[in-house]
């Protein structure tokens, strides 16, 4: 009986070697193709994590503020590259690159953000759009207080407002009923608004305001923002709420009462995306505790930020963090000190006045006549006929239509 099984369990061993060696095409192709799906699965995340992009987990970046430099557009002290992105402005129209302007309060939606050998930060820009204040006639001008108004509202001017050279002289050169453009934040602390950037606005563009709501009067339907009261009237969105940060379009003149009239409002903003980096740079506009407050309409929790200087109503602060549920969970909380910034240019001379010392780049005018003038990799002379890039570091004329420059680097 023993021997009689021999055979078949060999028999047996024989056919299951048999098929195994006939299978081994398929597993080897089987085996090969699981290891290629596994490296293309590691690729893409790694792809993801370098390209920029922008994914549910709130990969990318966020920036709300000034433009203070050129070269990539350079907000909240992070270089973005905008070559690529899509500009508009805040109605939604598509703007050219060439317009961004030192000054202009922009958001950005951007990659990752990168530090580079030399410290700096850099993320490649999606889309940028511009936001304006204030969109009207100057009311009232006065050089001496540095101060004009624009729809009936108080406009500051500062050491670090930029003004379009088209205003010769910067705020001597208002007139009285001239069509301007206002970038800046509202002090709720001064009732003004403080100026970043004043430009010649669109005649014919319309009139436009932007802030947040002070007071309502619901029986009336009428709303005050900043020193101004407006009217609803039949407006189909009805009465906002106190606090609501709001856009308005309005009629060219006052109403009966003295008011403004309403014709389109909508919501400033929504709540920006979760983002791993986000910058603001702005006024706080509310304080709710020693480690809440809200900036550029965004709350900020401080609570495990190292900040420098006492958060209070209406100081100027710019804030680094995490963007989670449109709250920004600050890793950075610094307070200005009200000295004039410093701007600065990256690119190629477009222009170049010898006798006059002073050239355009980026669409910015600077002079590098003052004698405290450093020079890197070359000297005043080496500017004629010089094609390569330059970086210009400076501060704004008197009129704050120039830039001073205090430091040109040769780029060779």
């Amino acid at each position: 009986m023993t021997a009689s099984l021999a055979p078949t369990r060999a028999a047996r061993w024989r056919r299951i070697a048999a098929r195994c060696t006939d299978c081994l095409p398929d597993l080897a192709a089987f085996c090969i193709a699981l290891m290629f799906a596994g490296l293309a699965a590691l690729l893409t995340a790694l792809l993801g994590g370098c390209g920029g992009g922008v994914g549910s987990e709130g990969t990318g970046s966020f920036a709300s503020g000034t433009i203070s430099g050129f070269g990539s557009i350079i907000v909240n002290g992070v270089h973005f590259d905008e070559r690529a992105a899509q500009v508009q402005d805040d109605d939604g129209q598509a703007l050219a690159i060439s317009t961004l302007a030192l000054g202009m309060v922009v958001q950005v939606n951007g990659g990752v953000i990168t530090r580079a050998a030399d410290g700096s930060s850099h993320a490649v820009a999606s889309s940028v759009r511009t936001d304006r204040a204030l969109v009207g006639p100057a009311d009232a001008v006065d050089v001496g207080m540095g101060r004009l108004k624009v729809l009936g509202q108080t406009v500051v001017v500062s050491a670090n407002t930029v003004f379009d050279p088209r205003l010769a002289g910067g705020l001597e050169g208002v007139g009285l009923g001239q069509v301007l453009e206002v970038y800046g934040f509202y002090d709720s602390v001064g009732k003004a608004y403080a100026a970043t950037r004043i430009a010649l606005g669109v005649a014919g563009a319309g009139y436009r305001i932007s802030g947040a709501v002070s007071t309502t009067d619901g029986s009336n339907r009428r709303f005050t923002l900043g020193s101004q009261t407006y009217s609803v009237g039949a407006l189909a969105s009805g009465m906002p709420a106190v606090g609501d940060q709001l856009r308005l379009h309005l009629q060219p003149t006052l109403d009966s009462n003295g008011g403004w009239v309403v014709i389109a409002q909508r919501a400033s903003d929504d709540a920006p995306p979760d983002r791993d980096d986000a910058e603001l740079d702005g006024l706080v506009s509310a304080v709710m505790s020693a480690t809440r407050f809200v900036v550029a309409g965004v709350t900020v929790d401080a609570s495990a930020a190292g900040a420098s200087g006492s958060v209070q109503l209406g100081a100027k602060v710019e804030v680094s963090g995490t963007l989670r549920s449109g709250v920004l969970m600050a890793t950075r909380v610094e307070t200005s000190d009200g000295l004039a910034s410093s701007f600065e240019l990256n690119g190629q001379l477009s222009s170049l006045d010898l006798a006059a010392r002073r050239f355009v780049l980026r669409g910015t005018t600077v002079s590098y006549g003052g004698a405290e003038v450093l020079f890197s990799n070359g000297s005043a002379a080496k500017l004629s006929g010089y094609t390569g890039s330059l970086r210009v570091e400076g501060v704004l004329s008197a009129d704050r239509t120039l830039l001073l420059a205090s430091r040109i680097s040769f780029n060779n």
